[in-house]
């Protein structure tokens, strides 16, 4: 558990307002896991996945993201 008074520790809220007003990223996406763990072939996602839709990616908004 990150502790915001600790010495180069910074707090979420702080790297999350940092993102969007200083580089205007409101949201992430990520590798599914789907993608190059249930198909023969590396790397490709699973078009049965029902947690990225088959595209082999999930969107995040900043604010469901907590960095450690």
């Amino acid at each position: 558990m990150q502790m915001p008074d600790s010495p180069g520790v910074t707090d979420n809220d702080s790297i999350i307002t940092e993102l969007k007003e200083g580089h205007a990223i409101q949201s992430i996406a990520l590798q599914c896991p789907c993608a190059g763990h249930t198909n023969s072939m590396p790397g490709l996602p699973d078009p049965k996945c029902p947690f990225c839709d088959g595209d082999g990616k999930l969107s995040y908004m900043l604010e469901e993201v907590e960095f450690l």
